[in-house]
């Protein structure tokens, strides 16, 4: 999430801005602003270096879903996706928002991948027409260096915790850099990522309220800009952030 301005010097510090209120420690609707790649932790990695962290973000959400001075919450969101895990977290903490009030989700520049998974959560969610929305999809795969390290005379040998279990080594180190890309590898992982996948499909279909087989209908990885996005059910109507706060606003019934 990106900087703002929030209670006490907390967490909330890092990540709210109150929005149209009498002061800030008193404005009804929380602008929650999550901005980039998706990462438990933030830090290094393919999904590191700032971006949404899940450890603070949730802690944010939180607090947000029990503060009874918050009347309603828009997640102005822009984010090409990331962590799975990550983003599925973040999904239930939004949905524990949106069970006490208002949750109203801004696409901006794009809500991709788990960026997406996210935004589903809303009441209503705006976007831009040429928002980028949806690649409701899965991507997997690892990186295997045995046999250029086998060249260089680096042999690596797994030993399993469980000797009885001839399996046992193989299903413990199938994602290291160090075991071989094989056949049993590619169908565990494929099996994984078809489990995420599922997953994924189940939490938009209850994010969005329709069924499995209409999110599934524009899922398979593919983008939409807002507007086709509208006519798919991916996005409930073309604005930007202010109409999101004013909406926002209405369904808390605020002034």
């Amino acid at each position: 999430g990106s900087s703002g301005s929030g209670r006490g010097g907390d967490d909330l510090s890092d990540v709210l801005r109150a929005v149209v209120g009498e002061s800030l420690e008193s404005a009804p609707v929380a602008l929650v602003r999550a901005d980039g790649a998706i990462s438990m932790e933030g830090g290094g990695g393919p999904f590191g270096g700032g971006g949404i962290v899940e450890r603070k973000l949730s802690r944010t959400l939180g607090r947000l879903a029990q503060d009874d001075d918050v009347k309603a919450v828009v997640l102005r969101i822009d984010s090409p996706g990331g962590s799975a895990l990550a983003s599925d977290l973040l999904w239930h903490e939004l949905m524990k928002i949106r069970a006490e009030k208002p949750l109203v989700v801004s696409v901006g520049g794009m809500a991709a991948s788990g960026g997406y998974y996210m935004a589903s959560t809303g009441l209503v969610i705006f976007a831009d027409e040429t928002s980028i929305v949806g690649s409701i999809g899965v991507v997997g795969g690892k990186v295997s260096a045995d046999r250029a390290l086998e060249r260089i005379g680096v042999h690596a040998e797994t030993f399993a915790a469980n000797p009885g279990d001839p399996a046992a080594a193989a299903r413990a180190s199938y994602e290291s850099l160090l075991s071989p890309w094989d056949e049993a590898t590619r169908a565990r992982l494929r099996t994984t990522m078809e489990g995420i996948y599922k997953l994924f499909l189940e939490r938009v279909a209850e994010g969005r309220r329709m069924p499995v087989e209409r999110v599934e209908a524009s899922a398979q990885g593919r983008i939409f800009c807002g507007r086709d996005g509208l006519t798919r059910g991916l996005v409930d109507e073309i604005g930007g952030l202010e109409e999101a706060i004013a909406r926002a606003r209405s369904l808390a019934g605020l002034a």
